[in-house]
């Protein structure tokens, strides 16, 4: 959902009439392709580290066609998505124009994500590459998922332009956040089953008979996967996701890794979207402060928080939250237009080509 949200506003805001869309099979080569297959093998294996070192990789691997040269070729601005996509992209950047523009889309600050989670061994060979790419002269403008992002790249590629643009993706439409009972507490779950940021059947199990110990009325209800005690409801489409996330108060924020995270929890962004208060755990809440949020440590600290607040409170705290993220949105694209501008050469629009790295 990020990467088509931002790359379409930076058509938008371009001028720009088509995008190009290239997945890394476009890139992939032999090597590339060994790489994917050896992944793939060491994670049916459960050989974590192994099969997350495999996948960056990859990325390092791939070519540049004489197809996807000729694509970009007519583009006017080429948008990276993600340092994967900054990476396939520059197997071509020798090939291309030197005056065209790239606009690096970062999901997190790379030193952090995804190469904070491999092994120590690899960060050296990485953090090389990446930094030679960005002080390289192509990349004339980061678009960092918060302002802590900002900061870092800044530091670490001085001279490039960076925008933060955190990740609040609106609706096509208004929600209707009316849709709240006063006499119960709905507690929403967003459930990827087998993920490390969906919290795990003990836990929700836990939340349930602590928050019944102190006398709490209250519901759960998981989109997108099942959990213990909840209500379940399938995947959605993103407005339906929305409105049905808006018919409740609270949404837990869970994470099971182990660092803290880069960029900015989307689930926590779509939870103020929808009005809803975000309980969020204490290693997931980087990124711009919302007016009413709270941190947790474990079950008994989430618990005690939630029990402290009526229906009535919460929904409107949750709708203080709905109009803040709608500002936060209105700043992000006045700044991600003003940079844009400066990039942009006065030429007749040609397409856009945006590079989502196949996770």
């Amino acid at each position: 959902m990020s990467r088509e949200y931002r790359i379409a506003k930076i058509a938008e805001l371009a001028g720009v009439e088509e995008v190009v869309g290239i997945t890394v099979e476009s890139f992939d080569s032999g090597a590339s392709r060994i790489l994917a297959g050896a992944g793939r093998l060491l994670s049916a294996l459960g050989a974590t580290a192994p099969t997350a070192l495999m996948r960056e990789l990859r990325f390092t691997a791939v070519s540049c066609s004489d197809r996807v040269a000729d694509l970009l070729m007519g583009s006017s601005l080429l948008v990276a998505d993600h340092i994967r996509g900054l990476l396939m992209l520059s197997k071509c950047l020798g090939r291309l124009p030197e005056d065209l523009p790239v606009v690096y889309l970062a999901h997190d600050f790379y030193r952090e994500a995804p190469y904070g989670y491999l092994p120590r061994v690899s960060h050296g060979y990485f953090e090389r590459s990446v930094r030679e790419l960005l002080r390289g002269g192509a990349v004339r403008l980061i678009v960092a998922a918060t302002l802590r992002d900002k900061y870092l790249y800044e530091e670490e590629a001085p001279g490039i332009d960076v925008v933060a643009f955190p990740s609040v993706f609106l609706p096509s439409s208004p929600l209707n956040l009316d849709r709240k009972p006063d006499d119960m507490l709905i507690i929403n779950l967003i459930m990827n089953p087998g993920g490390i940021r969906s919290p795990p059947p003990a836990f929700v199990s836990k939340i349930s008979e602590l928050l019944r110990r102190n006398g709490v009325r209250f519901e759960l209800v998981s989109v997108g996967g099942p959990a213990p005690g909840a209500a379940y409801v399938p995947n959605l489409p993103r407005d339906q996701f929305l409105q049905k996330l808006a018919e409740g108060h609270v949404g837990i924020n869970y994470t099971s890794q182990g660092l803290p995270q880069s960029g900015v929890n989307v689930k926590r962004m779509d939870f103020a979207i929808a009005g809803n208060v975000p309980f969020n755990h204490h290693l997931s809440v980087t990124g711009e402060p919302l007016p009413r949020e709270h941190a947790f440590i474990d079950a008994y600290d989430l618990a005690t928080k939630i029990s402290h607040f009526s229906p009535v409170e919460l929904a409107e705290y949750g709708r203080e939250n709905a109009r803040y993220v709608a500002i936060l949105h209105d700043r992000a694209v006045h700044s991600l237009e003003g940079a844009l501008r400066k990039l942009v050469r006065s030429q007749t629009p040609s397409p856009i080509s945006g590079r989502p790295a196949s996770r």
